[in-house]
């Protein structure tokens, strides 16, 4: 299969490559065409106005263009810095490993979660969706109403598609047992799976009903 491609390059930096290219795309779009737009440099702002034209995500050529070599050589200067990755394909996730990236930031998996904490009810401050959208991980502060104050881990009924992973208390982040009390204001993180959402929200509810 044959896939048209148009190369744009100038002189120097702004001489109007990206509004040229934009306004290709815009045409091309138009008249029913499908665009994949592509890159060079380590710029972050052209490739937004290109991904927002074409409706396909900007792709970053410079790691194809360096080369396996070239990526080697460069692997010492990198290896004391911290690498993220932005994607936006969930299976991208599977790369990590083999490229050696330390974080990877999925925008849809953020905008999830900042929707999830205005829909949640209750004092939860945090919530993010793993294992596409099964589970939830919160974080939720205990008031005076909630049902877990002064109740130990043991003995709090929560369900079995809860677990607790840590208490934030004065500053101090503490791993519970089975005999861990509940205080007032302790900030709880834990994962919970979807169909149990509401009994969570109900056990950090704003108010005793």
């Amino acid at each position: 299969m044959t896939i048209p491609r148009l190369l744009i390059s100038g002189s120097t930096s702004g001489v109007g490559k990206t509004s040229i290219t934009s306004a290709i795309i815009y045409g091309l779009k138009k008249r029913g065409y499908t665009v994949q737009p592509f890159k060079v440099g380590p710029d972050y702002i052209d490739p937004s106005y290109l991904t927002s034209i074409s409706h396909n995500d900007a792709k970053n050529l410079d790691v194809w263009l360096m080369g396996k070599k070239e990526l080697v050589k460069n692997q010492k200067k990198i290896d004391d810095k911290r690498t993220m990755a932005l994607i936006n394909k969930p299976n991208y996730s599977l790369l990590q490993s083999s490229l050696k990236i330390d974080d990877l930031i999925d925008p849809r998996l953020t905008t999830v979660s900042s929707i999830l904490k205005h829909i949640h009810k209750g004092t939860i401050e945090n919530a993010y969706t793993i294992s596409n959208g099964e589970y939830e991980v919160i974080e939720a502060e205990i008031i005076e109403t909630s049902e877990l104050i002064n109740k130990e881990l043991k003995n709090s009924n929560l369900p079995d598609e809860l677990r607790v992973g840590a208490v934030l208390r004065d500053k101090k982040v503490i791993i519970p047992r089975s005999n861990f009390i509940f205080k007032k204001d302790d900030r709880v993180v834990f994962i919970v799976k979807k169909e149990s959402i509401s009994f969570v929200e109900n056990i950090f509810r704003l108010s005793s009903y």
